[in-house]
């Protein structure tokens, strides 16, 4: 254990109170847009709006177009 480590709610101060949902059938284009549009670095995917399939990052995205050539 770190001794004088943050909590997950001091991390979460000061960040947006929102979650940005994309769905699976999206783009990878659509997700690096909204990414960009909205200055965040992960998106929560969802499945009929109530179902968490996962999560897309910056690096996933990065690392699918690194895997085109």
């Amino acid at each position: 254990m770190f001794v004088d480590a943050p909590t997950v709610a001091q991390i979460l101060t000061g960040k947006r109170a929102s979650v940005v949902t994309i769905r699976p059938d999206e783009s990878i284009a659509d997700a690096a847009r909204l990414l960009s549009n909205q200055v965040i670095g992960i998106l929560v995917v969802v499945e009929n709006l109530d179902r968490v399939a996962g999560v897309i990052s910056e690096r996933d995205i990065v690392r699918a177009v690194a895997r085109l050539d």
